[in-house]
């Protein structure tokens, strides 16, 4: 299986050389290692190239320009377009078909050595074919475990002892699942999600332009795409060097409306649900957000 490493960079060149480091330890090693950098200064290019110049078969991607469709633009004045999900279409339009497995992380998370060889040893033990990986995003603030197995409040089971099918619609209506700082895609999920919203909306993207602007979502759209369509969402076991470690550092407050950004999720949720059923797909009964989530009892 061939695989690509995919890092996507925004203003994070301090951090490159700690991710390069972390690189270059992974055992096995991607075949394949793409550095994408999102509107890149001319120092922030320079940097982060010094920073991963001795990671073999390593190639930076510049992004200079905002995707053609952003549509979800910042309304603050002054306030950059966030547009992950544009340079991550970009980072796989890139690879083309030189790539069977892609697995994307962050320029904010140094990946431990086991990174590449979980998710192709999930992907393997469910059998290949067009499937989605999810892992674990370890931050110290929880002891170097993920958010999802320690919350009291809202706690997201979809690591188990062995390879996991996530199933439960509300682990994704929770926004528990598709996390890009830790997910792997293969080829064929990629060509169908193009297919599935090429179809529905006219663009043959993986990740929905319609996010484009403000921060959240496109990842958590994924999930959707795949949960509705069919498309089988697998989560990476637990071990000792798996996953990513995130480098904890200050979230500008203003970037983060919770309660905007679950009223649009609803809302692009729900007109998702009804193309697909409009097009003839299986789908369970549809029900709405407080409904889903209700007294938590699921957890």
């Amino acid at each position: 299986m061939r695989t690509a490493l995919v890092i996507l960079n925004r203003k994070q060149e301090a951090y490159a050389p700690r991710i390069a480091e972390s690189v270059s330890r992974l055992d096995p090693m991607p075949d394949r290692v793409l550095v994408v950098l999102d509107r890149p200064t001319l120092v922030e290019r320079r940097k982060t190239e010094a920073a991963y110049r001795d990671i073999p078969g390593c190639e930076l991607l510049p992004v200079d320009r905002e995707p053609d469709i952003v549509g979800r633009p910042q309304m603050v004045v002054g306030e950059a377009n966030f547009c992950a999900g544009a340079c991550r279409d970009a980072a796989l339009e890139h690879l083309g078909d030189s790539y069977d497995f892609a697995i994307f992380t962050d320029g904010d998370c140094m990946p431990r050595t086991g990174l590449v060889g979980g998710h192709v040893a999930t992907a393997e033990a469910a059998g290949g074919g067009s499937l989605v990986t999810v892992g674990r995003r370890l931050e110290f603030k929880w002891d170097l475990r993920d958010q999802r197995e320690v919350s009291k409040d809202y706690p997201i089971r979809i690591f188990r002892d062995g390879p996991y099918r996530v199933t439960e619609e509300e682990y994704f209506v929770d926004s528990g699942v598709v996390w890009t700082c830790n997910f792997g895609i293969s080829r064929q999920a990629v060509e169908a999600m193009r297919d599935i919203q090429g179809d529905l909306y006219g663009y043959r993207k993986v990740f929905s332009p319609d996010f484009a602007g403000r921060w959240g979502g496109e990842d958590g759209f994924v999930g959707f795409v795949c949960l509705y369509s069919g498309i089988p969402i697998w989560s990476v076991p637990p071990a000792d060097s798996d996953g990513i470690v995130h480098i904890e550092h200050e979230r500008p407050a203003r970037t983060y409306d919770h309660v905007a950004f679950l009223a649009y999720m609803e809302s692009r949720r729900r007109e998702l649900y009804l193309l697909l059923e409009a097009r003839g797909y299986e789908l369970p009964r549809f029900r709405n957000h407080s409904e889903i989530i209700g007294d938590r009892s699921w957890q």
